[in-house]
């Protein structure tokens, strides 16, 4: 799962990037807390699923900390629960609804799920 789109990082236009959520942190003690990172390659050739030794760097990591009332709409056990979901999952689902301005991708135009 990862989403491809065009997306500019230090003034070069990634036309077929190749994003992926690599890790996703769920933290309910005292708040209900969610972080998840996402790894931005040129495209799925840099990413290489096929051979681990062929994966090159990827050009942008970005870190994502949701709000309490974010974790909460997208990671509660009870949207989590069944077999419909998983965190991921939800991960995707939240990105796709965030124009990211701090970092300058709009992540609600122009994705493809691959």
């Amino acid at each position: 799962m990862a989403i491809q789109k065009s997306i500019d990082i230090d003034g070069i236009t990634y036309a077929e990037s190749y994003s992926q959520v690599t890790q996703v942190g769920i933290n309910n003690r005292a708040t209900f807390s969610t972080s998840f990172e996402v790894v931005i390659y040129e495209n799925s050739t840099a990413r290489s699923k096929s051979d681990f030794t062929k994966i090159e760097p990827p050009k942008k990591s970005v870190l994502y900390l949701l709000s309490d009332a974010d974790s909460a709409t997208y990671f509660a056990d009870s949207v989590l629960a069944g077999d419909t979901k998983s965190p991921i999952e939800q991960a995707y689902t939240y990105l796709k609804l965030q124009n990211d301005t701090a970092n300058g991708i709009n992540w609600t135009t122009g994705t493809t799920d691959v």
